[in-house]
């Protein structure tokens, strides 16, 4: 899990999550357990999107823009760990 944390800091620069986002999702996620990493990256991902949705709305488009790439990029990080289906 260590490396695919440091790989989700990595993409803050480009546009994914920044630092303490990053670290905000790692607080919930249980050390080991795949399924809490899924579940936290997947949830702040959702999150992201509703809020870049208001934003759309509100005409905020690069606001909106770049809250899908953080979307992205939480969506991305949960993938390591995800069961087939």
């Amino acid at each position: 899990m260590d490396l695919f944390f440091m790989a989700a800091l990595g993409w803050g620069p480009t546009g994914g999550l920044d630092i303490g986002q990053a670290f905000h999702v790692a607080s919930g996620i249980t050390d080991g357990d795949p399924d809490s990493w899924v579940q936290a990256f997947a949830n702040y991902g959702a999150a992201m999107n509703a809020q870049a949705d208001v934003w759309k709305t509100r005409g905020w488009k690069q606001q909106a823009g770049e809250m899908r790439l953080k979307a992205f990029a939480s969506y991305r990080s949960a993938w390591p760990f995800a069961l087939p289906r």
